[in-house]
C-alpha cells in the first residue's frame, strides 16, 4: 500500500512513490485505514504520487493556527471509479490547503483536476472536484461535542457512459455532502453519535446530464449493522 521516499527541502516537505489517498471524512478520497462506527473497509484508494507540501514555519513560539499547502501529481492505482487492474489509465493533479489548530480542529479546502481514459482507449472522464471539509472539538465538562462536515461538488464531461439523447459524451453535474455530531464521555467510556448524508441523484438518465453522486466504496455508505451480521 505504501513504499515512497519522503524528505525536507527547506521548508518544503517532497514525496514520491505509492501512496493511499485520504482527505477530510473520507467521502471522496478514502485510504481504507480510518474504521467506522459500522460498517469496513475492504479496499483504500492507491495512487503513485508526487508531492510537495509547504510545511508551517517553526521559528519562534508555536503558533495557534498552522497551514499546510499541498500541490500533486497522481497517477491512479485503484480507487472508486478507476483501476490499473481494469486496464484504466487516470491522472489527477491536486492542490489542497489545510488549516489546524493546536487543539486538533481543522479545515481546508481540496481541488482535483482528474482525466482518465477507458480500457477501449476511446472513451473518456475530465472532471474537476471542489471539497471543503471542516472537523471541530469542543469541551463539555467532561464532555467532548464534536461537530465535523464535508462537501463536494463534481463538474465535467465524460463518454464512459452514453445515453440515446448524448451519444458523444454527457456532462457531469455531481454534489454530495455528509455531516457527523459525536458527544462522548472518555471517563465512563459512553458515546452517541449521529451520521447524515446527501448524495445527488439523477432522475432523468437521458438528458445529457451525469448528476448521481457516489460516496467512496470505504466511506460505508448504506452499511449499518447488517455487514457485520451477515460476516
Amino acid at each position: 500500500r505504501k513504499l515512497n521516499l519522503t524528505g525536507l527541502v527547506g521548508p518544503f516537505q517532497l514525496s514520491a512513490g505509492l501512496n493511499t489517498s485520504h482527505w477530510g471524512l473520507g467521502m471522496l478520497a478514502n485510504d481504507g485505514a480510518h474504521p467506522d462506527w459500522w460498517g469496513r473497509s475492504d479496499f483504500g484508494d492507491r495512487v503513485v504520487r508526487l508531492r510537495m507540501t509547504r510545511l508551517p514555519f517553526t521559528d519562534g513560539p508555536p503558533k495557534t493556527i498552522e497551514m499546510f499547502t499541498t500541490a500533486a501529481l497522481d497517477w491512479v492505482v485503484s480507487d472508486e471509479i478507476g483501476s490499473i487492474d481494469d486496464d484504466q489509465i487516470a491522472g489527477q493533479g491536486i492542490v489542497s490547503m489545510l488549516w489546524k489548530h493546536r487543539n486538533e480542529n481543522q479545515w481546508g479546502a481540496y481541488v482535483v483536476f482528474r482525466h482518465q481514459l477507458e480500457k477501449d482507449r476511446s472513451r473518456s472522464t475530465s472532471a474537476v472536484a471542489l471539497d471543503l471539509y471542516g472537523d471541530a472539538t469542543f469541551d463539555l465538562q467532561g464532555w467532548s461535542l464534536r461537530g465535523a462536515a464535508e462537501a463536494a461538488l463534481i463538474v465535467g464531461s465524460t463518454s464512459r457512459a452514453t445515453t440515446y439523447n448524448s451519444r458523444l459524451r454527457q456532462t457531469v453535474a455531481q454534489f454530495g455532502a455528509t455531516g457527523i455530531v459525536e458527544l462522548k464521555n472518555p471517563l465512563d467510556n459512553v458515546g452517541f453519535r449521529l451520521r447524515g448524508g446527501y448524495a445527488s441523484g439523477d432522475a432523468n438518465s437521458d438528458d445529457g446530464v451525469s448528476s448521481d453522486f457516489a460516496f467512496d466504496r470505504d466511506f460505508s455508505a448504506g452499511i449499518v449493522l447488517f455487514d457485520q451480521l451477515n460476516g
